[in-house]
């Protein structure tokens, strides 16, 4: 998984080269809209760990929001450093403050955030990480306070004690948010922790409204969100453009974020259903790519009204390759629920006719069943009425010429 301007570090100079300032909005948050939802939630009373390469506490836009942290790689130094950025840059899209003169900002701007390192500060995972070390950093993280833990990095190994941490974090009522991996073009391999029960699993969203081709897809996919050419705060200082299902999960812990602290009472299970329930649909996927349930929203995730019990998620593949047994039962539900209308509806007209009956009647009988119109000399029912030819109600007799 590369990392945008990452390189060794050196005693002399910051270990990544400064970013630039991105004044226009970003597309990811032009999606997202963030601002809409803060007037109701803005992430205040969660703490997102997020299990990378640290993150950097004296960036500008995270300054104040990032805790002390650990590396869990080293097991003595803390967090709040990062030489390496991927992890700063996580970070960015979760809980990024506003800044003058620049349209980027993280979803969940009052959010704090606990760096866990997996390395040496100045080295960034590699793409298929020991299962051990992210175990490790997942267990640290629900042991010190962390309400949702991200995790950016995948690894391809099916490990006991991995799953065992992650079962461990949803037990004591810790959101997972895994990234689905960037081996999409590569095979495809099963990531880990992502596809494990409990465990909210988000691809990529590309600017297109399109699955990332490179983005881990399978049945386990959960969400997706921004994660291809997206804005984000680089180490030491300024902005950077990045690519990689790392940050979709960053956004997509961000949205989870906004909800818990609106509703701090849901358990892991409800937050996800919640956040499922109210993504926004997403486009046709193409064979083999999958959107879950479709694209997270952080107004509908926090103001949006759900209905108990699980749905369905958003179909893989184009309206083609449906099942035609589904179709069938559909059809049948339709033609069946337009029945039901119909008889509903002759229900509802018979009564109303009856209803009308008993009220005009009696009417028409007090005006010897003549037409209503405007009050005069013949309305009391006991005046005499003038005689009325009587032609005028025969029907007329039909030519026998």
């Amino acid at each position: 998984m590369a990392v945008t301007s990452a390189r060794p570090a050196d005693a002399e100079e910051r270990c990544v080269a400064p970013g630039k300032t991105y004044k226009p909005l970003p597309w990811a948050q032009m999606t997202l809209d963030p601002q809409r939802v803060w007037p109701f939630a803005t992430g205040r009373g969660q703490t997102v760990a997020v299990v990378d390469t640290g993150i950097d506490g004296n960036q500008p836009q995270l300054s104040g929001r990032v805790l002390t942290g650990t590396n869990v790689g080293d097991g003595k130094s803390a967090g709040n450093k990062d030489c390496a950025g991927h992890g700063t840059q996580v970070a960015g899209v979760i809980a990024a403050k506003s800044s003058a003169g620049v349209g980027f900002r993280g979803i969940a701007p009052d959010a704090r955030l606990l760096p866990v390192a997996l390395t040496a500060a100045n080295q960034v995972p590699d793409s298929n990480v020991d299962p051990k070390l992210l175990a490790k950093g997942i267990t640290w993280a629900v042991g010190h306070g962390a309400t949702i833990v991200t995790v950016p990095y995948a690894t391809y190994t099916d490990d006991a004690g991995l799953k065992s941490a992650v079962a461990a974090a949803h037990r004591h009522g810790v959101l997972v948010v895994a990234a689905t991996g960037d081996l999409g073009t590569e095979q495809n391999p099963v990531p880990y922790p992502a596809a494990y029960p409990g465990v909210l699993a988000v691809g990529t969203l590309a600017a297109d409204g399109t699955v990332s081709e490179n983005s881990g897809s399978g049945e386990f996919v959960g969400l997706v969100a921004p994660g291809a050419s997206v804005v984000t705060t680089q180490a030491g200082s300024g902005m950077v453009l990045v690519d990689g299902s790392a940050f979709a999960a960053g956004f997509a812990s961000a949205v989870a974020a906004l909800a818990w602290s609106h509703k701090p009472d849901l358990s892991v299970d409800e937050l996800v259903h919640r956040l499922e329930a109210t993504a926004a649909p997403g486009g046709e996927a193409a064979p083999g790519r999958h959107y879950g349930w479709g694209i997270a929203d952080p107004y509908q995730a926090v103001v949006g009204r759900t209905a108990d019990g699980p749905g369905r998620a958003l179909p893989s593949a184009p309206a083609k390759h449906i099942d035609k047994a589904a179709q069938m039962r559909a059809h049948a539900w339709a033609t069946s629920t337009n029945l039901a209308l119909i008889g509903t509806g002759s229900g509802i007209a018979a009564a109303l006719l009856i209803i009308a009956a008993m009220v005009y009647l009696p009417r028409g009988r007090r005006r010897r069943w003549r037409a209503g119109r405007t009050a005069g000399p013949y309305d009391d029912p006991e005046a005499d009425m003038p005689s009325v030819p009587v032609h005028l109600f025969k029907e007329p007799e039909a030519d026998r010429s």
